[in-house]
């Protein structure tokens, strides 16, 4: 009759069980870093680390990529009204939402030639799939 009745499972144990069996079923690529929201990054890549990668995680890439481009651009936007604010009441403000504008123009820029670089090798394995076949 014992055999029948198993040890009750804590509700923190099976949170826990749940969470390593996604962690072992995540597709994290180890290419992204933490923002300073709590959202992971793009980072670039190298042309290099690409051809070890998997169809699936360069488009997982590409798709990671593009959402961040979309970020920043609204980061962007929200810094621009924020210096349009700040320009004519306070100008040591307006001098700091200026380098974060530059900043995140410079971040921009990184990730336009990441995806760019993104697309041209993906477009390049495609074309060299048709190719093989023959």
């Amino acid at each position: 009759m014992r055999r029948l009745m198993a040890e009750p499972v804590h509700r923190n144990e099976r949170k826990r069980e749940r969470d390593r069996k996604r962690d072992r079923g995540s597709t994290h690529s180890g290419h992204a870093h933490a923002s300073k929201h709590g959202k992971e990054k793009a980072t670039p890549t190298s042309a290099r680390e690409l051809g070890k990668r998997s169809d699936k995680e360069v488009n997982l890439q590409i798709f990671k990529t593009s959402e961040e481009i979309m970020n920043v651009e609204r980061h962007l936007k929200h810094l621009r009204h924020q210096l349009a604010r700040n320009e004519s009441k306070d100008r040591k403000m307006a001098d700091q939402v200026r380098q974060k504008i530059a900043d995140q123009e410079t971040y921009l820029q990184q990730l336009k030639t990441s995806s760019q670089t993104l697309e041209s090798h993906k477009k390049n394995r495609s074309a060299h799939k048709k190719l093989t076949i023959f």
